[in-house]
């Protein structure tokens, strides 16, 4: 299935499935799989609101929460979270996960992380609400331009924004090769993908080899070189974004 939020700029895919998150499940397993990332607004939000010593700094601008003995997220609570109002977007992204940007339309694809698939509860249980979809879409988006408004403190924006979009598929795991073995030397779009990300058909392209690189078919012609510069550094994508 596939929604797309053209006022976001954000295209979200994900299987036919039923889903539900529901606290009555006893679940919270999106607070188990792996500590949520804060960026400094996030981490200084939470400090406003009287909570300390709950996350540590693991990069520039980037805190992670800490675990409770056991495992789990500091903030976990007889299966409940204590600052749910006010978590972070990397809490209320799942079980989304940006996964890469679509230099052709512009947007940034979304899928449902095939994790959550293989281990939450509310699997099978409801049918996927486009109200939840849209809230987990605007997360994606402000975990993708917060990565590049942090980068820009130390490169140009367009540097910083083609980093984080050609990174984004490394990032979750949907490759695990070099970005340039393994996503179109042209629009970036991922190719050698991981065997739990295959699920995915509408992803998948036909690819040849360019030299030590890889050419998805969609960029095949006779002036490849060409072709990358004007997708790849087109001047309007930033504008989408609101990204100076």
């Amino acid at each position: 299935m596939e929604s797309i939020f053209h006022d976001i700029h954000v295209r979200v895919i994900y299987p036919e499935i039923s889903f539900k998150c529901d606290p009555s499940l006893e679940c919270s397993v999106c607070c188990k799989i792996a500590p949520a990332d804060l960026n400094e607004d996030e981490y200084k939000q939470l400090i406003r609101a009287g909570y300390r010593d709950f996350a540590y700094p693991v990069g520039f601008g980037i805190y992670q929460m800490k675990e409770k003995m056991g495992g789990g997220c500091i903030f976990l609570k007889d299966y409940k979270c204590e600052i749910h109002n006010i978590r972070p977007a990397s809490c209320r992204a799942f079980p989304f996960t940006p996964a890469f940007f679509d230099f052709y339309d512009k947007v940034l694809v979304c899928v449902f992380d095939p994790k959550a698939l293989k281990m939450c509860k509310g699997i099978g249980k409801g049918k996927i609400e486009e109200k939840l979809v849209y809230e987990c879409a605007l997360a994606c988006r402000k975990l993708f331009t917060d990565r590049i408004k942090i980068i820009s403190k130390i490169r140009k924006p367009e540097e910083a924004f083609l980093l984080v979009a050609l990174s984004t598929p490394k990032k979750i795991g949907m490759i695990k090769d070099s970005p340039w073995r393994s996503q179109c030397y042209c629009c970036g779009h991922p190719l050698k993908i991981s065997e739990e990300y295959k699920i995915y058909k509408e992803i998948q392209r036909n690819f040849v080899d360019y030299g030590e690189f890889l050419v998805c078919e969609r960029c095949l012609g006779e002036d490849i070189e060409k072709r990358r510069v004007e997708i790849l550094f087109s001047p309007d994508v930033l504008e989408k974004f609101h990204i100076e």
